[in-house]
């Protein structure tokens, strides 16, 4: 599987060096000079990109002002399989040719393309005189080197890079002290959606300096030494499974805090924590905490969009710290909307968003919700415990909307579970497979839910509670919930029935009542017990549709039959607790409008035996119940 990282850096460099070419050439380049010699699919994906920039040259430069055709002649490989062409290449000229001042109308476009004449009608009528799908677009990347220095900075170690950005370990000159800074062209939001943020696992941002001079902006953040999640993710990969461990999570972090001259914090209660975990505990507490911060982000009204391994730093005491909102959208900000913010890695991105990403389908940014960042998290979490993504990222000789829907599909059809480390809990596969699920509706309801769902992973205790033993006995029991639990019934307050009988025969009820007391005690309990478990059954079956079958059922309503299942034993064992004393009452009550013959000390006795008999059934029972209930 390509690495995506690597080949969109790939696809920068051969465009940078592509716009110098342009630049500095009487005569335009050559478009083959800049394709590789690997992949097919990469050399697809820089050549729709060249073609992008070569027609902007052409067309604004006073060129020969080419149409897609005549690539096509030069280069079959723009087009796919099918003979289509890519509907951002075909978007990219008209936006092109309109901007140069060609009057141009969309009918020429759907004659010209027929096989894209339905999409090409919703696509154009609403194009933007500043909009274009070329990514060169987003603002050349100035670049800089360690060493020098930029308005009030001395750069001292490149940390990182983008194909928009530049990050580098730097020294506030005037307040002497270390920063992240980050170098981008003056351009986005991404300043004013972490203004709004304050939260221990989101990068604090202390400030910006626009150059309006080089039309770049400095954004100078807290430094975090650790590096980024996705060395993390590089280097666990290449040990065994029996060897990712929280000890040698550290031991990698540690590698990297001594690389850049930090200090080891040994006597951190994060690192004693974490350093006695096993790989899916330390998984599921960094899971914890960037959920967190989601749901803090949410809270604010901001997405992120771009949750990947690469934009999660790592503190020195192994804390992560969510970063890069440079595609995110805050509802708060003024000017702000989801289109204009909207981008991403694909190989992160929910159904839904990858729909957004696709101008064939009717699904918009806007429509995104915070379920999506839920999903992009599910995504980093698979990645970290296998080292790989759940799903392919590129498929051969796709491009466009093709190769998205390809994806989206892929997503649509759910991760394969069997890809997972075989002895992961299964309360950890659970959780995997609920942020993963397809259909936004079926998922964690908010990134706050998959915290607490990650939170309670980290207990192996806790693990052992809600996953049920995998033996002969229990799978019964499973298998018919209502008769096991009116079986449990039966077994607490039969004897307790017996008990209580024998009680009051011996010290309450006369001769004279003797007969009467027996017909009461068959037609009593016969009610009694008759309505209690009709009771224990309807509270039951939702329960036994679900266990049998789990599928039918959305992810609201499962969330309703686990509240019951959480609350089995308060309820039937409450349900014969009242049918006790509902009966404490009656018989003495009875007798004495039958007879007469029944006083006042009888019916206290009456009532205090059962309400000492049926206490002890409902707290027996009450237990055996829970059990089961959480065995499930």
């Amino acid at each position: 599987m390509p690495d995506e990282n690597v080949t969109w850096h790939d696809v920068i460099e051969r465009l940078d060096s592509f716009v110098e070419a342009w630049d500095r050439g009487a005569q335009p380049p050559d478009l083959e000079a800049f394709l590789t010699d690997d992949s097919t699919t990469q050399n697809a994906i820089i050549l729709v990109e060249l073609v992008k920039v070569d027609l902007e040259y052409r067309w604004q430069n006073g060129h020969d002002g080419r149409l897609l055709e005549d690539y096509a002649q030069r280069h079959p490989l723009l087009l796919n399989d099918s003979g289509e062409w890519p509907l951002d290449l075909i978007y990219e000229e008209f936006h092109i040719r309109r901007q140069c001042g060609e009057d141009i109308t969309t009918s020429e476009y759907r004659r010209r393309f027929p096989q894209h004449a339905d999409d090409l009608g919703s696509l154009l009528e609403f194009e933007s005189p500043d909009a274009s799908t070329s990514i060169m677009k987003n603002g050349n990347k100035a670049h800089f080197e360690s060493g020098q220095t930029i308005d009030d900075f001395d750069l001292l170690m490149l940390l990182g890079e983008g194909a928009f950005a530049q990050v580098f370990l730097a020294r506030q000159i005037s307040m002497q002290r270390l920063v992240a800074l980050k170098i981008s062209a003056a351009r986005g939001e991404e300043h004013k959606t972490l203004a709004q943020l304050d939260h221990p696992h989101i990068v604090r941002v202390f400030s910006q300096t626009v150059l309006e001079d080089r039309d770049l902006r400095l954004l100078y953040m807290q430094y975090h030494p650790g590096g980024t999640l996705k060395e993390v993710v590089d280097r666990m990969k290449k040990l065994p499974i029996t060897e990712r461990t929280g000890r040698r999570f550290f031991a990698l972090l540690d590698v990297t805090l001594e690389e850049k001259g930090a200090t080891i914090p040994l006597n951190s209660l994060t690192r004693k924590r974490l350093d006695g975990y096993d790989w899916p505990q330390v998984v599921c507490w960094l899971g914890a905490r960037l959920a967190e911060a989601l749901d803090y982000s949410h809270g604010h009204g901001v997405l992120h969009r771009d949750l990947k391994p690469a934009n999660v730093l790592l503190a020195d005491d192994g804390s992560p710290k969510l970063a890069d909102f440079n595609v995110s959208f805050c509802k708060q900000i003024e000017g702000s909307s989801p289109v204009a913010h909207f981008g991403g890695s694909l190989a992160y991105m929910s159904p839904e968003q990858l729909e957004a990403c696709d101008p064939t389908r009717d699904r918009l940014p806007g429509d995104l919700d915070a379920r999506s960042d839920v999903y992009s998290l599910g995504v980093l979490l698979w990645e970290l415990l296998t080292g790989r993504r759940p799903f392919p990222d590129l498929a051969s000789g796709q491009l466009g909307s093709q190769l998205l829907n390809t994806m989206t599909a892929n997503r649509r059809d759910g991760p394969d579970l069997s890809l997972l480390p075989e002895d992961l809990p299964p309360l950890l596969v659970s959780v995997l497979q609920s942020a993963l699920a397809a259909d936004r509706e079926d998922r964690c309801a908010s990134a706050a839910d998959l915290a607490r769902q990650l939170e309670l992973c980290t207990d192996p205790e806790v693990q052992r509670i809600l996953t049920p033993p995998d033996d002969g006995i229990h799978r019964l029991m499973l298998s018919v919930p209502i008769w096991t639990v009116l079986l449990l019934a039966c077994l607490c307050n039969g004897p307790m029935s017996l008990l209580n009988i024998h009680y009051n025969i011996d010290e309450i009820v006369r001769l004279s009542q003797m007969e009467l007391f027996k017909f009461q005690v068959g037609m009593l309990n016969a009610v009694g017990y008759g309505t209690a478990l009709t009771l224990v059954v309807w509270f039951m079956w939702p329960i036994r549709k679900i266990l049998k079958n789990p599928e039918s059922f959305t992810e609201r309503k499962k969330q309703r039959v686990h509240w019951r299942i959480l609350n089995l034993g308060y309820w039937p064992s409450g349900i014969g607790l009242v049918a006790w004393l509902t009966c404490g009452i009656l018989f003495p009550l009875s007798l004495h409008l039958t007879t007469g013959q029944t006083v006042l000390e009888d019916y206290v006795h009456f009532f205090a035996s059962h309400v000492i008999t049926g206490n002890l059934a409902a707290a027996a029972f009450f237990f055996l119940v829970s059990a089961f209930a959480l065995a499930q």
